[in-house]
């Protein structure tokens, strides 16, 4: 489980960073490519996750050109109507990578089954309610944010964005744990 989880940490990894020096240093495309590999080399032993693999091949296509634009909401001085096509671009480019999270998480949940360990099946199945719980709950809130105060507002995205952050490293975290699955050994 080493090299497949390594990709899908590296991928992921690439995607949660977001470098921009005139581009994107580390690419979501790439990110998402990586995310392919990993669920690629899954997809023998685990066909559950072909969903996934189709949906990395189209948001490797999807997010190229947010390697070339930076995400203007989180720049002030860009004057951006509050909903452009850009802003509608990252919504569905951020609802899709939801999506994905969900299909990795099912991956990871059939496997840790398989594995039998009893603390991590738990772990995973905790952290996969906690994630999308708060994560719909983000995205639900977000809808409101064009009614909000501005010191509202900006308390939503901070307070959004540290959760939303602190998550994606749970996630991380959670996948690093995978890389030191062995299903050979459980099934010998």
């Amino acid at each position: 489980m080493k090299r497949p989880f390594n990709k899908l940490f590296l991928g992921f990894l690439f995607v949660l960073l977001d470098i921009n020096i005139f581009i994107d240093i580390l690419p979501d495309p790439l990110g998402y490519y990586l995310i392919y590999r990993g669920l690629k080399l899954l997809l023998s032993e685990f066909p559950e996750s072909r969903k996934a693999v189709y949906l990395t091949i189209l948001l490797c296509i999807v997010s190229i050109p947010s390697v070339f634009i930076q995400n203007f909401s989180n720049n002030p001085s860009w004057n951006m109507p509050l909903l452009s096509w850009w802003s509608v671009y990252y919504s569905v480019l951020e609802i899709m990578y939801l999506i994905l999270v969900y299909y990795v998480f099912q991956l990871m949940i059939k496997i840790v089954q398989q594995f039998g360990d009893k603390l991590l099946i738990l772990r995973t199945v905790r952290t996969f309610k906690i994630y999308f719980t708060i994560m719909i709950t983000i995205n639900i809130i977000r809808t409101f944010t064009i009614n909000m105060t501005p010191n509202m507002f900006l308390f939503y995205n901070i307070a959004g964005g540290l959760i939303g952050i602190t998550l994606q490293l749970i996630f991380l975290f959670l996948l690093k744990r995978f890389k030191s699955i062995d299903l050979m050994a459980q099934t010998s």
